[in-house]
């Protein structure tokens, strides 16, 4: 999709279970990092509760978490890290899993670097990982 190319599970199940088991380890471990009680974060306790679809979407759709974004440290490291990351895609071609977002507002849940990565190199559509709660 517009010269990027995606790692992508299409299942909603299986997106389901990617998530609550290897993204959900790796947040897990940053609020470990950051002194965050993971039993009392509002968006870990929703994930089993979520459904999750693949879709494409406009990047500028999406919102960044202002508190992430404020980190200067945070901010820093993702700078160097997204030049990193755009040296890989132009010189190896490496796959890229989709964004993760929150269904209700389109926060960017994980993807911070990946999100940054692709805004800079001009690309206008990515694919996200959307978690929504059921309706009824």
């Amino acid at each position: 999709m517009q010269g990027i190319t995606y790692w992508v599970l299409n299942d909603p199940k299986e997106i389901r279970g990617f998530i609550n088991s290897n993204v959900r380890q790796e947040w897990e471990r940053d609020n470990l990092t950051d002194g965050v009680d993971s039993d009392a974060d509002d968006w870990l306790l929703t994930l089993p509760k979520r459904v999750w679809r693949l879709r494409s979407l406009a990047i500028d759709e999406m919102t960044l978490d202002p508190s992430m974004m404020a980190r200067e440290s945070f901010v820093k490291q993702l700078d160097e890290r997204s030049n990193e990351m755009r040296r890989s895609i132009s010189e190896y071609h490496i796959v890229l899993w989709p964004l993760v977002l929150r269904g209700e507002d389109y926060r960017l849940k994980d993807g911070y670097c990946r999100f940054t990565t692709l805004e800079r190199m001009g690309i206008r559509r990515v694919l996200a990982y959307i978690g929504d709660f059921p309706t009824r």
